[in-house]
């Protein structure tokens, strides 16, 4: 994470070096951004940024930081549900708000991939795991599964729809979230759900 005296600096100093990283980062991935083409884009000296971040790696923790945080404030919270049908809408709502900023912000995207491919925790893992919960609670996951499992595999699902849904521009946010719902249903067997 940032150093202390990164974090001296004006927000909006701190989010426009950030911003330049993340697009580095989606552009050629963790590994392929240059730190130094970085410093130079951002305007700052190779001094200043040392004295703001330990390396490469500690930059690309803090651009996902935002990354994550600006993902959070468009899924919004998980709000406790009390039928399957208030699930499956808000399960919907929250799905095409992140599917729509996601087509927006193909950068956010990349960063993201960037994230899954380095092996890390899924960053929203708060958020899912309440809505994970609250499937199983309402019935909408067969308790026979393990809950591990059953996150794995929607989260591999999630993974799939988000990659299909962006490597196609024609596909709307509604029709991604409908092929969400539907692969969901079916892996969890789903016997109180009534789609």
């Amino acid at each position: 994470m940032p150093l202390p005296r990164f974090h001296r600096l004006e927000t909006q100093e701190q989010l426009r070096i950030l911003d330049v990283a993340r697009r580095h980062f989606a552009a050629h991935g963790r590994d392929g951004a240059s730190l130094n083409a970085i410093i130079a884009e951002a305007g700052i000296s190779k001094t200043s940024a040392y004295h703001y971040f330990d390396g490469k790696d500690d930059v690309f923790g803090a651009v996902v930081e935002v990354v994550v945080e600006r993902l959070a404030a468009t899924l919004g919270p998980w709000t406790l549900v009390t039928s399957p049908q208030e699930f499956w809408q808000q399960f919907t709502d929250s799905s095409q708000r992140l599917s729509t900023h996601l087509a927006q912000e193909p950068a956010d995207r990349a960063v993201l991939a960037e994230v899954a491919r380095g092996g890390h925790a899924d960053a929203l893992d708060p958020w899912w795991d309440a809505a994970l919960d609250s499937a199983r609670d309402l019935g909408l996951i067969s308790t026979e599964l393990d809950r591990s499992l059953v996150a794995d595999a929607s989260r591999a699902v999630l993974a799939a729809v988000d990659a299909w849904s962006l490597e196609r521009p024609a596909v709307s946010a509604t029709d991604a979230s409908m092929a969400l719902r539907s692969l969901l249903s079916a892996i969890w067997r789903a016997p109180n759900d009534p789609a």
